[in-house]
């Protein structure tokens, strides 16, 4: 009985564990909307074992990373930080270097056994992606104004290739689709499209403003039930 209560104390300290470190994960992303689809790829990048050059390379070429201050380091070091990603000390082989292995070394001898540091995603990171994914967030944002779900995917689709915002302006424009405020009765600006399609993960600025694959992805897959 004793073993069983140690155990099911250890599984709920756990559990609470990573519900603080989701909820850490999602504060990291909402103070910092710039960043925001980036931790989220990288979360997802280190669903594999990653290398941490391999890590910082994918993090330098996500678009939207030149519009941030940081380093891919630093980015990476800010998810890890949160609980989103494990931190491992390989050697030259790739192996964990565990504190077993440490056992009985000096510090100079445990150093030397050090060739790298290997990433991989936590429960806490999966569980924050799958809350933060661009699909739930563009679906929310379409299920919140129906009437405004044709011009979202006109915007997705036109951004296949990067586009200036007066492109989008115009397409806005020349919709014929009443779009208006629900709060002020007044018609609705091109940036507001922009916007939510950004905080949603739908856009990306990019040399222009780009569709990222994933809400290219789903306005595929909802455009065809449009037409019933």
């Amino acid at each position: 009985m004793d073993n069983a209560l140690e155990t099911s104390a250890s599984i709920a300290d756990t559990h609470s564990e990573v519900c603080e470190a989701v909820e850490a994960l999602l504060d990291l992303m909402k103070r910092n909307p710039l960043q925001r689809e980036i931790y989220l790829q990288v979360i997802e990048f280190c669903e594999t074992r990653r290398a941490l050059a391999e890590a910082e390379a994918m993090v330098a070429s996500c678009p939207g990373f030149s519009l941030t201050a940081q380093t891919p380091f630093r980015l990476i070091a800010n998810v890890v930080d949160n609980g989103g990603i494990h931190w491992y000390e390989v050697d030259a082989a790739g192996s964990v270097i565990t504190e077993e292995r440490k056992a009985g070394l000096t510090d100079d001898e445990a150093d030397d056994l050090v060739e790298g540091f290997a990433l991989e995603t936590s429960d806490a990171g999966r569980k924050a992606c799958e809350l933060m994914a661009p699909e739930r967030r563009l679906r929310d944002l379409f299920d919140q104004a129906p009437q405004r779900l044709g011009t979202y995917l006109d915007i997705i689709d036109l951004c296949s290739e990067p586009q200036s915002f007066k492109a989008i302006e115009t397409l806005v424009r020349n919709s014929g689709a009443e779009l208006v405020s629900a709060s002020s009765g007044r018609p609705l600006q091109p940036s507001y499209f922009v916007d939510m399609l950004e905080r949603c993960g739908g856009l990306v600025w990019d040399k222009g403003w780009k569709a990222t694959g994933k809400g290219s992805a789903l306005a595929k897959q909802i455009r065809p039930a449009m037409a019933f």
